[in-house]
């Protein structure tokens, strides 16, 4: 994955964000390397910005924190040299942000969307074949797992994030896939 500007991600959204190069967004202070940018957002049992600290910590490129007030935005901390950005509605705005650092993928992919009570799985294999038998590449995400035909890898939720979906249509857009 190409390096991304932080400064050129953010545009649209806060204007005086600093020039930092990072590699990825992250959402899981667990998981994050000092080459990332966490996201602390609000979630249903955890709120990320109780894990800047951890985040710091790792000596992230830049941190994003979730705030609720509208006049908070745009303004920028630091600690330890690490920039700390208020972003209202962070949460909203994640597959935006992750669409901008993978160069806007689904912009460039035919993608099929399936929906229903009842067989959503079935349905996506059945085209995943019938592309194949057509002689075109296809990607799949679902409850079978995320993937290309006859090779899905297993994922731990049967949704996957913002981040690991547009990451998926990059990968799939390199792969040259419909």
């Amino acid at each position: 994955m190409k390096k991304n500007n932080l400064k050129h991600v953010l545009f649209p959204w806060i204007k005086n964000t600093p020039e930092k190069i990072f590699s990825n967004f992250s959402l899981d202070s667990r998981k994050i390397t000092s080459q990332d940018v966490f996201l602390a957002i609000e979630g249903s049992k955890e709120n990320g910005n109780n894990f800047i600290s951890e985040a710091i910590e790792k000596k992230v490129v830049a941190i994003l924190s979730e705030t609720k007030e509208k006049e908070k935005h745009g303004e920028i901390n630091y600690i330890n040299t690490i920039p700390i950005l208020s972003f209202f509605q962070l949460s909203e705005n994640i597959s935006h942000l992750a669409g901008r650092m993978y160069k806007e993928p689904a912009k460039k992919l035919t993608i099929i969307g399936v929906t229903g009570t009842n067989g959503k799985t079935t349905v996506t294999q059945l085209i995943n074949q019938w592309s194949e038998l057509l002689g075109k590449k296809t990607g799949t995400m679902g409850t079978l797992g995320n993937g290309f035909f006859n090779n899905l890898k297993p994922t731990k939720n049967t949704t996957s994030s913002a981040i690991d979906i547009q990451s998926f249509l990059y990968i799939a857009l390199k792969k040259k896939l419909i």
